[in-house]
């Protein structure tokens, strides 16, 4: 990616992102030498807000050039992957409108999100190192091209070698589809490492604009070609085969986790899933069990009235509408274990193909234990095991498993918990 002619590193990462999709300089009143005002102009809009709490309000402005991206340097938060306008509600407020799934024109980069909430850690190459996603091979990496710090974690950039165009065919847009396919696969081989990320993100969003204070790290080389994550996302959608599909025998909106998540308070992070990902999953419990569009807003309002963090209205809105965009079956049993195990620990869990216990089972029996739990259970091993007389303990995995009754999963999540507050020092060999 040409880089050159950029002043600083943040410059460098936003021209490399954006991939030549906007024209250079702006339309009128350009403070560019009049030979870099030269060329093609290609179409395109990209958001920018200039806060999170304007991002929740949907209040910002469109940009058609990178002249104009590059110039608001104190905007917090941006499109990077451009549609095909952009418009506004009511233009005495810039209220945005256009940044929709729909609208898409190019998508130049895949992002991860990872939220720590009050404990982020400080950046560390071990720490962008878990970023870092094998393929199935063993021998193929995608490493991120950018990482951002932000108040609460990180974003990392997967930037594209060449952009994928989105074309509507048939009513359908199978780049999209496509596209999903790999973000969705990327962050969730993330998650592994990072149980902070939420693979159910909005894919296309909003992200944080790369400045001068948040870049962690930028190399320009590490971009990706999309026939080769596409190839790989769906050898992993195969493998999976009838694990991942969801066949419902009863209304999830009448199980108890659904109940459960219903009188929980979710916070905005802290290492779990979010907000957004938990209503979504209710609401696609609702859709479902055949409620309508106007049922399932209703109980979303109510819902995040209870909250004691809400999302904006407009945000409630996006996410009954995603639900019921058709685009899903029903809540996905993976992110139903996962939040019930964030928020609503003792809610029933799933067993089998999608078979719902009506009573909470003991601990020992349960697929899935609390976080904390755990890590309480492994410090409390450590210390019988090593006694007085030793300060460490050499094991293997397959062992400590074993011994805790715990997923490779889980067992993974557990060590990153209790090495990042610093319970016990985790070496691997």
């Amino acid at each position: 990616m040409d880089v050159l002619g950029t002043q600083n590193i943040s410059e460098a990462a936003i021209v490399s992102i954006l991939h030549h999709g906007l024209a250079i300089s702006r339309f009128k009143h350009s403070r560019l030498p009049a030979a870099e005002q030269r060329g093609d102009r290609p179409t395109g809009a990209v958001f920018l807000t200039r806060s999170k709490e304007a991002l929740q309000e949907a209040v910002g402005f469109v940009s058609t050039s990178q002249e104009a991206i590059l110039d608001n340097d104190s905007c917090s938060h941006w499109t990077p992957n451009i549609f095909r306008f952009g418009t506004y509600e009511n233009p005495n407020c810039h209220v945005i409108s256009g940044h929709s799934e729909d609208n898409l024109k190019q998508i130049n980069t895949f992002v991860v999100d990872a939220d720590f909430g009050d404990h982020k850690p400080s950046y560390s190459v071990d720490l962008y190192h878990k970023f870092i996603v094998t393929l199935d091979d063993s021998w193929t990496e995608i490493w991120p091209t950018i990482l951002l710090e932000t108040p609460h974690g990180y974003q990392a950039y997967y930037v594209l070698d060449r952009p994928v165009f989105v074309r509507r065919h048939n009513d359908q847009f199978p780049a999209i589809t496509a596209a999903k396919m790999v973000s969705e696969a990327i962050r969730t081989a993330v998650a592994e490492q990072l149980p902070q990320v939420d693979p159910g993100a909005n894919h296309f969003g909003f992200f944080r604009k790369p400045n001068e204070q948040n870049v962690c790290f930028f190399e320009p080389a590490l971009t990706h070609d999309f026939g080769g994550l596409l190839a790989w996302a769906k050898r992993l959608q195969a493998s999976a085969g009838e694990k991942n599909r969801v066949h419902f025998r009863v209304k999830q909106a009448d199980q108890p986790w659904f109940i459960a998540l219903t009188r929980a308070q979710v916070s905005r992070g802290d290492g779990m899933l979010g907000r957004n990902n938990t209503l979504l999953t209710l609401c696609l419990a609702g859709y479902s069990s055949g409620w309508t569009e106007r049922d399932a807003y209703d109980y979303a309002d109510q819902w995040n009235s209870g909250q004691r963090e809400p999302l904006s209205d407009r945000e409630v809105q996006r996410i009954v509408h995603s639900a019921f965009s058709g685009k899903y079956q029903g809540a996905n049993a993976h992110y139903i274990a996962e939040l019930t195990t964030a928020y609503a620990p003792d809610a029933a869990k799933p067993t089998g193909n999608q078979v719902w216990c009506k009573y909470a089972k003991v601990r020992e029996d349960r697929q899935y234990s609390h976080l904390r739990e755990w890590a309480k259970d492994l410090v409390k091993y450590v210390n019988n095991k090593t006694g007085r007389n030793a300060d460490y303990l050499q094991i293997t995995t397959r062992e400590l498993r074993a011994q805790l009754g715990i997923s490779s999963q889980m067992l993974t999540r557990v060590l990153h918990y209790v090495a990042e507050l610093s319970l016990l020092k985790v070496v691997r060999k």
